[in-house]
């Protein structure tokens, strides 16, 4: 035996020693290579034990931590489809929770997903990929992550990943290759308990649509004997599920024929949809449905179960007649509407018209279709504006504004518009606009305006001939008045007078109303359209005179006053026979009246001014007359006057001064208003009207105070009924103007039923006399919150009126004297000091009445008690 030498010796052991440590090693790799292989059967096993995914990442976690460190560790899964990543487990060390679902971006984990390769992410491996664009920048602080993608074949569906973050070197190569040779697994199970998840959940939609189902499910074999059916057959049929189950399905087909027919169509065409059916419900009742069903093959593509659903559709039937009714009420509104009706589409093109659209514009139906609306009916001149209104409807918009539209012939007319669009589910369809004509109107308004400014002018114009200028100017607005003429009758001389013309021919301004075309008019009081053949035929029966030039047209109406004819508003045309027409005449006859009114009361006004100006200068004579007469009164004795009533008429003259002097300021003071009113933009037609008719109401009242004076000391005057109310009403219209001017406020109490039988003119007289005087102390003592209290009541068989003024009342030693004659506390010129007394004769002589006076709070009281 040859001896080893030390070398030698040393060499094989060397040798041995790595020998074992080669055993060692594939050793520990089979370890670990089983321990590999138990956690993938672990992992496996989890994925037919575990309900869930959250219990699933748990097991996987934990047999992962079996064979590499797991203390940072997560699963990513992808949804290709919405492009977005989740990570449903997430264990980490710092205590960060899960990340929110996100886009696939630029991150370690979508980097995984994106290149579908494992990775061993060192930091300087980061940094490269970050200079090469291919991750982002990120505050990420792990030495060393792991990545691996999780993929059913060439699928994708996330990733999974360790980190380490304080050892750069804690994880090696192999561990990458261990999650590697895991990832499928994982990715396997995942996705097993991932369609587990999503099959259970739509097993459980489909059950709950099942046993929701209105409509009859179905499953028969090729002979119709019932394998399932839906419970919706309680309801629809009122049969039990589980009874049916096994029976044949035509039993609820009660029609043999029927049965026969729909299980030959159906094997005939293999599927069927729509297919009408009568059923029978289980108490006889019969109802239409509508089946849809198909042929199931096996394997071998031989049918073997029908499968299908019945609908009832007795309700939609009912409603699809109802559809039909609504349709034909459409239809029906739609062509036999009273407005003209075009539908239109967005682009303006015309889809429908209505019969009145035909009758308003022209066009039939066939002209219309397929042209834009404006082309068709939008005259050129305003073919802008219609497409704006067209542009404004088909953006939404619905419009309503009055316009001119042109017809087939070239006509233009007034038209209201109404442009709605027209809505499906928020869908704008088409458009519809509405037209209605509106020519009548427009004529009826010009009507209206010119009848206003006629009205108008009667009032604000100071001469007839000027008015009646104004007239014609109106009236030209609605009709050609180039020759035109008003002539006013004169009853008695038979004479008709011109008081304006406007004639082309003729210049005569009066003649004689006999024979002649406007005499007719007046004798006959009615109006009268008449052409040159009419005029001459007229001539031939003697029944008028041509006089002046003929005209082809004659015009003519008559103006009247509550019947009486006082004139003829005329045009005509000397050369064209149709400028006028029945609707001409028609509009004539309908503003005569006002203008009758209108020229009656200029008239009225220039007599009144003539009448104001004679009452001025009679006021002016009357005043120098009254204050001689008072004067000459203050000087007789208190006794005389009494014992000669008859012949005290300086008296009686004093009365009327003091009577009229109250009225005569009021009318000024209405005149002067005028003047306010105008300026104050209220000066119309309804104020002028109002003051003029107040002011022929204080010009009466003061002429029936002088026949009350005239008559009030002859002992023979009628007593009369009168309504006490109506009379102090009556009284304070000669007050009303002059209380509002000096800001007097009047209170009034009155009642009902309170009549007298007297002399309502004194009554009157009594009233005025006390408010005046109560007006001119509340004036005289500048009492800044005039009040004016009147009350009425009836007690017993007497009526009793109160007026009670605020002036402070009377002095004590002036109050027994305030009913003696010619005694007054004005000053000088201001009263005569008879007004009281007059007052108290009325009351107590003429009316057996009884007069007082006396203070009360604040001021004084007159009390009438008759």
């Amino acid at each position: 035996m040859k001896i080893k030498t030390k070398e030698q010796l040393i060499e094989e052991l060397q040798k041995q020693k790595e020998q074992i440590e080669k055993l060692q090693k594939a050793e520990s790799e089979r370890k670990k290579a089983e321990k590999t292989q138990t956690t993938l059967y672990h992992i496996a096993n989890a994925a037919n034990t575990t309900s869930n995914l959250d219990e699933l990442f748990k097991n996987i976690h934990q047999e992962l931590g079996k064979i590499i460190d797991t203390t940072n560790f997560f699963i990513a899964l992808y949804d290709e489809k919405s492009d977005i990543v989740s990570m449903p487990y997430y264990i980490d060390q710092t205590g960060q929770g899960n990340p929110p679902p996100k886009k696939l971006q630029k991150g370690l984990t979508n980097y995984v997903i994106r290149t579908q390769k494992p990775i061993f992410m060192t930091v300087q491996k980061r940094e490269e990929l970050i200079k090469a664009g291919k991750i982002a920048p990120s505050d990420w602080k792990s030495k060393l992550w792991l990545g691996v993608p999780l993929k059913i074949q060439d699928k994708i569906i996330g990733a999974l990943a360790v980190q380490s973050y304080d050892d750069p070197h804690h994880f090696n190569e192999n561990d990458l290759k261990i999650l590697e040779f895991v990832s499928d697994q994982v990715a396997v199970v995942i996705n097993r308990i991932n369609l587990r998840e999503k099959l259970n959940a739509s097993e459980k939609k489909y059950r709950q649509i099942f046993e929701e189902f209105q409509d009859l499910y179905f499953l028969t074999d090729l002979k119709g004997i019932i394998k399932d059916l839906s419970p919706s057959v309680k309801q629809l049929g009122g049969y039990e599920r589980e009874k049916l189950i096994g029976t044949s399905v035509f039993g609820i087909l009660g029609n043999r024929k029927q049965q026969r027919k729909f299980l030959k169509d159906l094997l005939r065409n293999k599927s069927i949809s729509d297919y009408e059916l009568i059923l029978h419900k289980k108490n006889g009742e019969k109802i239409e449905a509508s089946a849809t069903a198909h042929i199931i093959y096996d394997e071998n593509n031989r049918p073997i179960e029908i499968e299908g659903v019945l609908r009832d559709i007795s309700e939609r039937r009912k409603a699809a007649e109802e559809i039909n009714i609504q349709k034909a009420y459409f239809e029906n509104l739609f062509e036999f509407a009273p407005d003209a009706i075009a539908v239109v589409d967005n682009n303006d093109y015309v889809l429908q018209i209505n019969n009145e659209f035909t009758n308003l514009f022209g066009y039939t139906k066939n002209e219309a279709q397929g042209k834009q609306i404006n082309n068709l009916v939008v005259p050129e001149n305003l073919k802008m504006n219609g497409q704006k209104a067209t542009k404004r409807v088909t953006n939404g918009e619905t419009i309503y504004f009055d316009t001119i539209r042109q017809t087939k012939d070239g006509r233009k007319i007034d038209v209201s518009i109404i442009g709605k669009p027209i809505f499906y589910k928020r869908e704008q369809l088409a458009v519809y606009a509405i037209y209605r004509d509106i020519s009548t109107r427009k004529i009826s308004e010009e009507i209206q305006k010119a009848i206003y400014h006629i009205s108008h002018a009667a009032n604000t114009t100071i001469n007839l001939p000027k008015l009646i200028e104004k007239i014609r100017n109106f009236l030209g607005t609605v009709l050609d008045t180039t020759n035109f003429y008003i002539a006013l009758y004169d009853v008695e001389n038979d004479l008709l007078t011109l008081p304006f013309l406007a004639d082309e021919k003729d210049e005569d301004t009066s003649f004689p109303a006999e024979q002649t075309i406007t005499g007719y008019v007046i004798k006959t009081g009615k109006p009268l359209l008449a052409t040159k053949k009419d005029i001459e035929d007229l001539t031939e029966a003697g029944k008028i005179t041509i006089a002046g030039t003929l005209a082809e047209v004659w015009l003519g109406v008559p103006l009247k006053i509550e019947e009486k004819t006082i004139g003829v508003i005329a045009v005509q045309s000397y050369t064209d026979k149709n400028l006028y027409s029945k609707k001409d005449l028609e509009l004539f006859e309908f503003v005569s009246r006002e203008i009758a009114v209108a020229i009656e009361r200029q008239r009225a006004m220039e007599n009144l001014r003539k009448t104001n100006s004679e009452l001025i200068s009679l006021k002016t004579t009357l005043e120098k007359r009254v204050r001689y007469s008072v004067k000459e009164l203050r000087q007789k004795d208190h006794i005389l006057i009494q014992q000669s009533r008859q012949a005290a008429m300086g008296e009686m003259i004093g009365n009327i001064a003091h009577q009229w002097r109250q009225p005569l300021t009021a009318v000024g003071a209405i005149v002067q208003s005028y003047e306010d009113a105008y300026e104050d933009g209220m000066l119309d037609m309804e104020y002028i009207d109002k003051h003029t008719d107040l002011i022929m109401d204080i010009l009466t009242e003061m002429s029936r105070t002088i026949d009350d004076f005239r008559y009030f000391f002859k002992p023979n005057k009628m007593k009369s009924k009168f309504d006490i109310k109506n009379t102090i009403l009556k009284t304070l219209k000669f007050l009303e103007s002059s209380f509002k001017f000096n800001n007097i406020n009047l209170t009034l109490d009155l009642a009902e039923d309170c009549e007298l039988e007297g002399f309502p003119n004194e009554y009157s007289q009594v009233i005025l006399v006390i408010l005046t005087n109560a007006k001119d102390a509340l004036l005289e003592r500048e009492i800044k919150d005039k009040k004016i209290e009147i009350s009425l009541r009836k007690y017993k068989n007497k009526t009793i009126l109160r007026i009670t003024d605020n002036a402070g009342g009377i002095k004590k030693d002036i109050l027994p004297k305030v009913f003696d004659p010619y005694f007054t506390t004005k000053e000088q010129g201001k009263g005569t000091g008879v007004g009281l007394y007059m007052s108290k004769t009325i009351v107590e002589t003429n009316m057996s009445g009884k007069l007082t006076c006396k203070n009360v709070a604040g001021g004084v009281e007159f009390k009438v008690v008759i």
